[in-house]
């Protein structure tokens, strides 16, 4: 399994004679705490908010290519060293993506769990490029996803009716698309990681190329787009948490109801191993 993080060894706990590993430090802490301590901070601006999306799609690539996928991907999973480099962590969970879900139930933090992990489906690279696009909404309002209402049954039947959340005021629309993209209700119809990269890595690069011989008139509008979105950040309100709003991992089908979720009549979902219908929800 692909991670940046350096891992050192092995140690077990003398009790419980449980294995863990030992791996550098993260002394910047996690994504949600960065970006939560940092958001309104002039450094923190949308080129440098590129950057650390640019290396998050990055290690996906590095993930996905080696036919894994993460399946319990957000922003407490993703650690910062004093670098400003951004590892995605904890991947306990990770394993082949052909492989089997059933009988082991829904694992996550709910607003980055994909609607069709929520009916049951198996964990997919589609899946992680979900939680990408909820990640994506974070660095744009600084607002960890649907952080105002209860994280129960309610809110997984709003996530499978299309309930998303929102990027901040004033995000250039080309980001807004791209996160939306990943956002999508229909597996299928999200872009892969790679192509995720490529799209930031074009966006990082009208900053790396501003006055050189490289810089292409493109550039120029994306540098503009964005860096008129780093003057409205601070103007950008915060919103208050509810008290039952869990970002912690846990077993969803032990504290909610997935039964009550829709049921498809219309479009079914795909069996595992099948292709996606052009519309399943």
């Amino acid at each position: 399994m692909y991670s940046s993080i350096n891992l050192y060894g092995l140690t077990q706990d003398l009790k419980t004679k449980n294995y863990m590993m030992v791996l550098k430090f993260a002394n910047s802490g996690n994504l949600r705490e960065y970006i939560k301590s940092n958001f309104k901070n002039e450094d923190f601006n949308w080129e440098k908010k590129l950057a650390f999306l640019q290396k998050i799609a990055n290690e996906l690539i590095n993930i996905h290519n080696d036919e894994k996928v993460h399946r319990d991907f957000h922003d407490g999973n993703i650690l910062i060293h004093s670098n400003n480099y951004p590892c995605i962590s904890d991947l306990g969970l990770a394993g082949p993506a052909n492989a089997k879900d059933e009988g082991k139930g829904v694992y996550g933090v709910l607003p980055y769990v994909a609607p069709e992990v929520l009916y049951g489906k198996k964990y997919t690279a589609d899946s992680d490029i979900y939680s990408f696009g909820i990640i994506m909404t974070e660095f744009s309002s600084g607002e960890q996803p649907h952080c105002n209402i209860p994280h129960d049954t309610a809110l997984a039947i709003g996530i499978t009716e299309g309930l998303r959340p929102e990027c901040g005021e004033g995000t250039p629309n080309r980001y807004i698309e791209l996160a939306n993209r990943c956002m999508d209700a229909e597996p299928s119809k999200r872009p892969n990681a790679n192509e995720c990269y490529e799209l930031l890595t074009e966006w990082c690069n009208a900053f790396r190329f501003a006055g050189s011989e490289r810089e292409r008139k493109e550039d120029t509008l994306i540098r503009n787009e964005f860096e008129t979105a780093d003057k409205i950040i601070s103007t950008l309100s915060s919103t208050q948490k509810h008290s039952d709003a869990i970002y912690s991992s846990r077993l969803l089908n032990s504290c909610l109801d997935l039964e009550q979720l829709p049921t498809l009549t219309l479009f079914k979902l795909p069996s595992d191993g099948e292709e996606s219908p052009s519309k399943w929800a």
